[in-house]
């Protein structure tokens, strides 16, 4: 069985990952573990970034989900507010409100 930890460092790495679906999917994960996810806030801000929106808005998807604790994101988040996709600045505004 993993640690939770354990869990967050795999997945953290699969950020890094080639493939945008599985850099997607990670992210998403993330946000299932929540507040055990705020390990992974720095790799999540830098996927704000990423070249394919549905890895941003999984991104920002799961900074939302861990909250407050993501607040090290906000300057990514904000500048994901003006991301060229709709579903990622709603998803970064959302997330920016979820932090407060």
């Amino acid at each position: 069985m993993t640690s939770p930890e354990d869990e967050v460092g795999n997945l953290v790495a699969q950020l890094g990952h080639r493939d945008a679906p599985l850099r997607a999917e990670a992210a998403i994960r993330l946000s299932f573990l929540r507040d055990l996810a705020v390990k992974g806030v720095p790799s999540l801000a830098r996927s704000l970034s990423d070249i394919h929106p549905h890895v941003r808005m999984a991104a920002a998807t799961a900074l939302a989900e861990i909250g407050p604790a993501s607040r090290e994101a906000v300057p990514a988040l904000s500048r994901a507010l003006s991301d060229p996709e709709d579903g990622v600045r709603r998803r970064a505004a959302l997330a920016l409100g979820e932090i407060g």
